[in-house]
């Protein structure tokens, strides 16, 4: 994990997939929400951040055994064009994991 500093920050979610039906259709998480909301939440800032550390996409990328484990769902970019990941789950386990507060 790393420093992104990201504290009171309302952002739109940066889904990894193009579209709403390839959002739905690779998320176990998501795949109960309708088109319209997983647009709403990529054109509107619906999350409010409030974190300093996260996995940085880079290293999600280059460390195998993670981007194994892991399925990228949305990232996002801080203030100074850190991309950092702010959803995954796990491809066989029951592991989701958003760092967003989508409950604003």
């Amino acid at each position: 994990m790393k420093s992104v500093k990201v504290v009171g920050q309302n952002l739109p979610i940066s889904w990894v997939h193009p579209t709403a039906a390839k959002v739905r259709e690779e998320s176990r998480t998501f795949s109960g929400f309708s088109p319209e909301l997983i647009d709403r939440m990529s054109n509107e800032p619906v999350a409010i951040h409030f974190h300093s550390w996260s996995v940085l996409e880079s290293d999600y990328l280059a460390i195998d055994s993670l981007n194994a484990f892991f399925k990228l769902i949305s990232v996002n970019t801080n203030a100074e064009g850190v991309r950092y990941i702010t959803g995954f789950e796990a491809f066989k386990y029951p592991i989701f994991s958003v760092i967003y507060h989508p409950e604003y």
